[in-house]
């Protein structure tokens, strides 16, 4: 196997990377060979339609809703909210109660 040493490291990335190493058991080389064998793998479209793949396999059995109609629920709710406030604000400046 190759090797590689990585230099100028700061003082709290390796102590972040030694508290994870030793919460999982692990030496300090074998949680960094972890870290950068996952990040290589899962870097790219590839690593991105794979993650997918796997989400979309844990939630399978669940319904599924469509985005693009949530985004718009939000879109009207906000959009009506807005208009409520300044119709309450215009109704309490003219002192109508018609809300």
């Amino acid at each position: 196997m190759a090797e590689i040493t990585v230099s100028d490291v700061s003082e709290d990335v390796l102590a972040c990377l030694e508290a994870q190493a030793k919460a999982n058991h692990r030496s300090l080389e074998s949680k960094s060979r972890h870290l950068l064998a996952r990040h290589a793998r899962r870097s790219g479209i590839e690593g991105f339609r794979e993650r997918t793949a796997q989400l979309c396999a844990l939630t399978a059995d669940r319904p599924q809703t469509d985005s693009v109609a949530l985004l718009r629920e939000d879109r009207r709710r906000y959009r009506y909210g807005k208009a409520r406030v300044v119709l309450t604000v215009i109704c309490a400046t003219l002192g109508s109660t018609v809300l």
